[in-house]
């Protein structure tokens, strides 16, 4: 991800109004993936459209690390996955 991209967006909204788009982000993602499980949204290409989304929380993601100062996230995520598969016994 481009961060000096990221950077310069943040700093022209702010980190309230961003941390703001974040919320609004998530709730659109999950309202996707909702639409794709309901026959009423069948004609719609939800890969396209999920993807969309997920784009979108990914950049208001890397934004929030920025934003909260973190730059080990990868330590975080490593250990979270380990902790998965120990607690479940995934092979």
């Amino acid at each position: 991800m481009n961060k000096l991209k990221l950077k310069r967006i943040l700093t022209h909204f702010g980190n309230k109004s961003q941390i703001e788009k974040l919320v609004e982000e998530l709730l659109e993602l999950a309202l996707a993936i909702q639409h794709s499980k309901s026959p009423r949204y069948k004609l719609l290409n939800h890969g396209d459209y999920i993807q969309n989304e997920i784009a979108d929380v990914f950049i208001m993601l890397n934004q929030a690390l920025i934003i909260y100062n973190i730059e080990n996230i990868d330590v975080t995520i490593e250990y979270k996955l380990n902790r998965t598969i120990d607690q479940f016994k995934i092979k």
